[in-house]
């Protein structure tokens, strides 16, 4: 993740219950977003898209050391 200690942060009783609630927060925004393309940037350790139902789903970030998953 690009900010320093967010991970550790993200792994606390309350870093967990923050991320269970955006989490569901996201799966409730994409589920109906139509398209051919959905496209998450940043933080792809975490599937933001795992909601939607578009046929291509896309995480990348602005690093050379970004994992394209597809």
């Amino acid at each position: 993740m690009s900010i320093p200690g967010l991970s550790d942060w993200l792994q606390t009783p309350q870093g967990r219950y923050l991320l269970e609630w955006e989490q569901a927060a996201f799966d409730r925004t994409v589920a109906d977003v139509f398209g051919y393309y959905a496209v998450q940037i940043g933080m792809t350790e975490l599937d933001f898209l795992r909601a939607n139902r578009m046929p291509f789903r896309l995480r990348c970030m602005a690093s050379a050391l970004a994992e394209v998953l597809a």
